[in-house]
């Protein structure tokens, strides 16, 4: 995981000086760059999971119509990702219909800290240091 190092000198010339700027960039390696794809990638699922499982806790405190289009599709979606935490906590009924599915909550927490985790130890395993840059200046008057 070798970073790409670009060195390169500037001069500026005026009238009664000169001027030279060293510039030094330590470019990410591409290892790194796919490095911090795949988290974001990874963070991207996660957050489409989480937030879908946030609007079927919205729709089943709101006594959602389970029988309209966009309620059927949500609900089918977010079955899969509830159902391994099925049975782990119950639902608090509020009013006609309203439903507070802590199941739910808990699903989102996990999916999220599961990609935490995830990300985590790819950057361990997988990551450079990062880039940097170092500028040197040196002017001269006559």
């Amino acid at each position: 995981m070798v970073d790409e190092v670009k060195d390169r000198v500037y001069t500026v010339e005026g009238d009664g000086y000169e001027r030279k700027q060293r510039v030094v960039e330590y470019q990410p390696s591409t290892r790194a760059v796919v490095v911090s794809r795949l988290n974001a990638l990874i963070w991207l699922v996660a957050d489409v999971i989480a937030g879908l499982i946030a609007i079927r806790f919205v729709l089943k405190l709101l006594a959602a119509n389970p029988n309209n289009g966009f309620g059927q599709l949500i609900f089918q979606i977010t079955d899969a990702l509830v159902a391994p935490f099925a049975g782990l906590l119950g639902s608090i009924g509020v009013t006609s219909g309203s439903t507070v599915e802590l199941v739910s909550i808990v699903a989102i927490v996990v999916y999220l800290l599961l990609a935490l985790v995830i990300t985590s130890l790819i950057r361990i395993l997988f990551a450079s240091a990062g880039g940097a840059r170092r500028v040197t200046t040196v002017e001269h008057v006559d």
